[in-house]
């Protein structure tokens, strides 16, 4: 794995313990679905060079819904 791909990583995992912290803040269950969706709709406003990392975090959800 090289630099970026450890960036990408790293970013896609903040971006998964960001939406966990928000969702347990509401008193909600931090499901991997509630999540999925609260990423989907953060990934629709984020800026093209932060997409990447969005996706894969998405990525990762869609593995643990299968």
């Amino acid at each position: 794995m090289d630099k970026n791909d450890r960036v990408l990583l790293d970013s896609a995992r903040e971006i998964l313990g960001v939406a966990a912290v928000s969702v347990l803040k509401q008193g909600l269950r931090a499901s991997p679905a509630m999540l999925y969706t609260l990423i989907l709709s953060w990934e629709e406003r984020a800026e093209m060079h932060e997409k990447p990392a969005y996706q894969l975090a998405l990525k990762i959800l869609s593995k643990k819904l299968n």
